[in-house]
């Protein structure tokens, strides 16, 4: 059940993210998509193994995901470095 709230929760924090990025003057994109991912991560295990293998694969990806990670709560970090590719 709380992994079904977990993922609602970040469908509708993506959606948020989404729209606010292409809102050029309202820059509330990059927050909205962290949430979503701090909300996706410990509900899929293969989610957690894809992000990973995108920063390896992708620097791009790799610096969202520290972009993220600065904005974040400090209790909500280490979902988010979960996916380090480096380990922490």
């Amino acid at each position: 059940m709380a992994r079904l709230v977990l993922i609602l929760i970040g469908l509708v924090f993506f959606s948020l993210g989404i729209l606010f990025s292409l809102i050029p003057f309202i820059p509330l994109g990059v927050p909205f998509l962290a949430l979503s991912l701090i909300c996706f991560i410990p509900a899929s295990s293969k989610l957690r193994g894809g992000i990973r293998n995108a920063r390896t694969r992708w620097k791009a990806v790799d610096g969202f995901v520290l972009a993220a990670t600065r904005y974040v709560p400090k209790a909500y970090k280490p979902v988010l470095r979960q996916t380090d590719p480096n380990g922490f």
